[in-house]
């Protein structure tokens, strides 16, 4: 027991085999874990039905600019295509 009771000592005296399976075995749960969240989320209809109510919402935003960005367009073209007397009156 005195022989370990540094834990410096201690860990120094562990085999690298020791470190390579905690280190494995740490990665392998910090996968699972992500994984399991993941399908956890998927399963669940309410998060499933937020996720879709979400995506909607971005196209319909997306949708909006594109038609604003489109009427702007069409708006400076029929201006171009006006003769300049026209635009000098106004």
């Amino acid at each position: 027991m005195t022989v370990f009771a540094n834990t410096i000592r201690w860990f120094k005296s562990l085999s690298i085999l020791v470190y390579a399976a905690f280190f494995t075995a740490l990665i392998f749960h910090i996968f699972l874990i992500s994984r399991g969240i993941a399908l956890i989320k998927a399963k669940n209809e309410a998060f499933s039905e937020y996720k879709q109510l979400i995506l909607e919402d971005e196209k319909a935003e997306k949708s909006d600019k594109s038609e604003k960005q489109q009427g702007n367009k069409k708006k400076d073209t029929t201006e171009v295509a006006e003769p300049e007397d026209k635009k000098r009156l106004i």
